[in-house]
């Protein structure tokens, strides 16, 4: 598994760490990604807040943004996956939704913003639910040509964590 990060400083003093660890094949059900051509790789996202509780300012979570797409743009071969999470609180004003799904509308909300301000295409938020006690979200960021593939990495998310 490799790893890399980087860090956004914000001008609050808050401190975020985003971290890209690759997955294990054997992680996927058979088949997802040992079949590509492409020589897929499949990477996780981990956002952790380091320091800090107050809400997070467009600034940082464009500097957040920025990162991970550089991360992605820069190879060709990359898919990203993107758990939101429950773990952590998020200081924010609409207590009315769960965490993880004030994740995932922010994270749609910023994917879509930077696809369209750097006038990007064939690259696609694929948005899996997961429904248990409560709804989670995956977000799976790939290039079109890799559809096939992420077809069968979102039927082994299913296939693993829905509840029946």
């Amino acid at each position: 598994m490799t790893e890399e990060a980087f860090r956004v400083n914000t001008s609050k003093g808050d401190l975020f760490e985003i971290k890209f660890i690759t997955y294990d094949k054997g992680y996927f059900s058979e088949g997802s990604i040992e079949s590509s051509p492409h020589n897929i790789e499949v990477v996780s996202i981990d956002l952790t807040r380091i320091k800090g509780n107050t809400p997070a300012t467009l600034g940082s979570l464009s500097e957040i943004t920025n990162g991970i797409a550089t991360f992605f743009l820069k190879r060709k071969n990359v898919v990203i996956c993107y758990y939101c999470d429950f773990l952590g609180p998020i200081p924010h004003t609409n207590k009315k939704i769960t965490c993880q799904a004030y994740r995932n509308k922010l994270f749609s909300l910023l994917f879509k913003r930077y696809i369209s301000k750097f006038n990007i295409s064939g690259v696609i938020d694929r948005i899996i639910t997961i429904h248990g006690v409560e709804d989670y979200f995956v977000h799976i960021i790939y290039r079109q040509q890799h559809e096939k593939y992420v077809n069968l990495i979102a039927h082994s998310i299913h296939e693993g964590y829905d509840k029946p």
